[in-house]
């Protein structure tokens, strides 16, 4: 737990750690279709040899994919601490301060309001 919290630190620090490691998540999850789509007669046939047995092994190894995968994501997109409160923390990386598609934000911050009334802000 104490070098998740200390390598999530250095990742939102560090912009090409986080970088690193979205790109990783990113990677690791493409590969992982690759894997199953092109072997998937193979790992059908090795689990249907022991269903309990090695249907669990492939869970498990799943499972681990998985977690490795949102990690990795978790990590290359932690942006802002718990303990900061005065950042604006909406963006994934930190030098992007503007959306991707700034109209379509614009559209949707301005969802739910009445186009009637004027702003304070304005």
């Amino acid at each position: 737990m104490h070098m998740g919290l200390n390598l999530r630190g250095f990742c939102i620090k560090n912009d090409w750690a986080a970088s690193a490691f979205a790109g990783f998540g990113a990677v690791l999850f493409i590969a992982t279709l690759w894997a199953i789509s092109e072997f998937y007669a193979l790992i059908n046939a090795w689990v249907m040899q022991d269903v309990l047995f090695n249907g669990l092994l492939f869970a498990a190894a799943t499972l681990a994919d998985l977690l490795l995968i949102f990690g990795f994501l978790r990590l290359g997109f932690s942006e802002c601490s718990d303990t900061d409160k005065d950042r604006n923390c909406q963006h994934a990386y930190r030098g992007r301060r503007s959306a991707l598609f700034p109209e379509l934000a614009h559209w949707v911050e301005s969802l739910g309001k009445n186009p009637r009334r004027r702003s304070r802000r304005s």
